[in-house]
């Protein structure tokens, strides 16, 4: 259920996944980080915002939990997995299936934020496919995901055209 697209910038690999999301049939729900999404409250916020603009209602249970934590001053790693336990929860109840992309992974560095990250992906519901795409590998739990055969990889050598691929793409694009 999970798919890297990995390659260096350049390789158009956002512009391969916005196609494709303006092509399939599926419900994808688009989330692009940057490096001041290193926290954690803004990790779920965004997340969740992510997943609401097909699903209003999901998320809110997990982030009234984050915020009460928050609030106390006790927002910690544990907390916030509950958070995210909580959401893995609710995204198991839809009826019909989201795709997650998360494009520009590899701005996210914080090792609590990637461990929370490997949860997630560990966790998937049925009901929820996720994209990633990153400059580099990111520093997640690949290993077991490939070993379980739950990890589709796109790198640079299947986004690179041949010869007569950019033949093509320069005749019809100019």
């Amino acid at each position: 259920p999970i798919t890297l697209v990995c390659a260096p910038a350049g390789y158009g690999k956002t512009n391969l996944l916005i196609e494709w999301a303006r092509s399939t049939r599926s419900r994808v729900a688009w989330l692009t980080f940057d490096s001041a999404d290193n926290d954690h409250d803004f990790l779920y916020r965004y997340l969740i915002s992510a997943l609401q603009t097909l699903e209003p209602q999901i998320g809110e249970e997990a982030i009234d939990l984050i915020q009460a934590a928050k609030g106390s001053g006790a927002l910690t790693n544990s907390i916030a997995n509950l958070g995210l336990t909580q959401l893995i929860n609710e995204l198991s109840l839809l009826p019909r299936e989201i795709i997650l992309v998360l494009d520009n992974f590899q701005a996210l560095e914080e090792p609590n934020k990637l461990r929370s990250a490997s949860l997630f992906l560990r966790n998937l519901p049925s009901t929820l496919r996720v994209v990633i795409a990153s400059r580099s590998e990111p520093d997640l739990d690949l290993a077991k995901l490939r070993a379980k055969g739950q990890l589709t990889e796109i790198g640079a050598d299947d986004l690179r055209f041949t010869e007569k691929e950019a033949g093509l793409f320069f005749q019809h694009s100019m």
